[in-house]
This record gives structure tokens, C-alpha cells and sequence, in this order.
């Protein structure tokens, strides 16, 4: 869990969803993600190691992710609706604080490490 650009708890028990059924087969990692969005603000990316897929959890809904792009443009659009708008006195993204200049850094990392493959 990560809150505030922090990693707060790692191996936790998240809520399950009591709506998962209507989902389909989804497994305990599905489950909680569900339960976690439909509780709170949070969205939650799922990995099937099983089959490889990349699942997005947010509100009520869980949808499996095609590729890189579209989670980045999910991701995107999620981010956008809940930032603050930048103001004339914040510092240009070269000045910023370094998580901001690094996380561009993270994306293939991410990827690479996860083994995803595109479609």
C-alpha cells in the first residue's frame, strides 16, 4: 500500500468484494482488488501470474488492461480527475522533486520486470 509517495504495508489482508461473483471467476488477488476500490478512492492494478493479464480495479468495476498504453491512459485519466492544478509559482518538472523526475524512469522497469507482453 502506498500512500503519499510512501510504501506504508506490504503482505497485508485487503477486504474482499461480496460482489465478485457477479464478475465471473476471479481469483483472491481479483477479489481484494475489488474490494479495496469499492471502499475507497484507490485503484488497483492486479497481475495474473496464471495468465499473464493485467487487471484494473476502480469502484465497483475490475476490467482486464489490453496493453501498456491503454493502463497508462487508465492511469492517466484516473490521476488527472484528482490532481491538484499546477500553480504559475510550481517549479517546471526539471526543478521538481525527484520522484517526479524519475518516474518516467519506472514505467520499464515496471514492465520489464513483470515479463508483460503486448498483444
Amino acid at each position: 500500500m502506498i500512500d503519499n509517495n510512501r510504501v506504508i504495508r506490504f503482505g497485508c489482508h485487503l477486504p474482499l468484494s461480496a460482489s465478485a461473483a457477479q464478475h465471473g471467476n476471479l481469483g483472491l488477488r481479483h477479489t481484494a482488488a475489488l474490494g479495496l476500490s469499492e471502499r475507497s478512492d484507490a485503484i488497483c492494478i492486479v497481475v495474473s501470474e496464471e495468465r499473464g493479464t493485467i487487471s484494473l480495479a476502480k469502484g465497483e468495476r475490475i476490467m482486464e488492461i489490453a496493453n501498456a498504453s491503454a493502463l497508462r491512459i487508465e492511469l492517466e485519466a484516473f490521476f488527472a480527475k484528482r490532481a491538484p492544478l499546477a500553480k504559475p509559482t510550481d517549479p517546471p518538472l526539471a526543478e521538481g522533486k525527484p520522484a517526479e523526475k524519475m518516474m518516467p524512469l519506472f514505467w520499464p522497469v515496471f514492465f520489464g520486470l513483470l515479463g508483460y507482453q503486448r498483444r
